[in-house]
């Protein structure tokens, strides 16, 4: 049993004598590939950005008002609705003295 053992470790070595093999191009390919579609998604990436999201741009027309004209008042009638409304309350109560 122990001979077993022994012989079964023995078979684990590695063989350090033995050539290693060569080198796989296939990650320098991949390196390079790589390096390459980065440079040009970072060279195309403005150009594609300018022409696909545009800024909208908002014409207007520049007129030039008259002192008779700046005199016309508009009147409604009607009231202000908030949209939305708020409850202020303090954490301690008591009175403000000076604000």
């Amino acid at each position: 049993m122990a001979d077993d053992l022994s012989q079964n470790l023995a078979s684990l070595k590695i063989d350090r004598s033995a050539p290693r093999p060569p080198a796989s191009k296939a990650k320098w390919v991949w390196l390079s590939a790589f390096v390459v579609v980065g440079a040009l998604g970072v060279t195309a990436w403005p150009i594609l950005e300018a022409t696909l999201f545009k800024t909208p741009v908002s014409v207007t027309e520049v007129v030039s008002v008259s002192p008779a004209q700046a005199s016309v008042q508009l009147t409604a009638a009607g009231y202000v609705q908030a949209n939305r409304t708020s409850r202020i309350a303090p954490k301690v109560p008591g009175r403000v003295l000076q604000v």
